[in-house]
């Protein structure tokens, strides 16, 4: 067991060493990715990485206080979603049902489990789970992303 400071300095390094990893990394739409804190450019889409002590896991969110726009959101979502499952493989599961969007979900989500970001020795695993999604998702976000910007 780690204490606080322990789990915080571990934490902190496997993230400056994914940025690390990453940042060679060419975007296919954004000149400069930040990839640990990717920005999608759209105020309502945003995508999420999280790694604990249990799993890593990657999540694309709608963000949206406005019901109609929350549904337009959803439904432009459905109506890609082949191209998302094309690109990016069926191991994104795919978390809103087809009644009425929520004001604020996830919309797809990918897990690796077990893995701890505790655990210096899982971050190749850890890395080489979250790159490769994150690559498909900026390169299907590159081609859909004008789908979503509010006219």
């Amino acid at each position: 067991m780690y204490s606080k400071e322990e789990g915080v300095l571990r934490k902190r390094n496997f993230w400056i060493s994914f940025g690390r990893y990453m940042k060679p990394v060419p975007s296919s739409w954004q000149e400069d990715a930040n990839w640990i804190n990717y920005r999608t450019g759209i105020k309502n889409v945003a995508l999420k990485m999280e790694v604990d002590s249990r799993r890593a896991v990657l999540e694309v969110y709608i963000r949206e206080k406005d019901e109609e726009r929350a549904a337009l959101v959803y439904d432009q979502w459905k109506a890609l979603r082949q191209v998302f499952f094309t690109m990016n493989g069926e191991a994104w599961h795919w978390k809103m049902t087809d009644s009425a969007p929520s004001k604020q979900g996830v919309l797809l989500q990918k897990e690796l489990a077990p893995v701890s970001i505790y655990r210096e020795e899982q971050w190749p695993d850890i890395i080489s789970f979250l790159k490769p999604s994150l690559v498909a998702f900026d390169e299907f976000w590159g081609l859909v992303k004008e789908h979503f910007e509010v006219s």
